[in-house]
């Protein structure tokens, strides 16, 4: 779910009230389960939506701000250096969130066989 929506959703509580569960729960469950809390995951989600869409050269700061339903530029623009780091470059984040999602594929397809 969260890799659907954290685009636009950032907040454990979205995500708990869909389920029905306190956000408190989601993230006990979320650090049972996979050994991170769930805004750990959501910001994980986020920011690979973020690069992907910052990676899109057709698009300007503002609609990527819009896209990611951003108050305003400058709220986008905080996110974006808390998220990826003053000093990360966009190339080397994308890197390691493409490493780290072909490491976690093949752990998951480990356990399920």
């Amino acid at each position: 779910m969260a890799q659907q929506y954290a685009g636009t959703e950032r907040e454990v509580a979205y995500y708990a009230d869909i389920l029905c569960i306190t956000p408190k729960y989601l993230s006990q469950v979320s650090r049972t389960i996979t050994g991170l809390p769930a805004s750990q995951w959501i910001q994980f989600y986020a920011s690979f939506e973020l690069v992907s869409l910052l990676n899109d050269t057709t698009k300007t700061l503002t609609e990527v701000s819009d896209l990611m339903h951003f108050e305003n530029v400058s709220h986008f623009s905080r996110y974006v250096k808390k998220t990826l780091g003053k000093e990360q470059t966009v190339t080397v984040w994308w890197t390691a969130v493409t490493a780290f999602l072909i490491i976690l594929k093949s752990l998951l397809n480990r356990e399920d066989n």
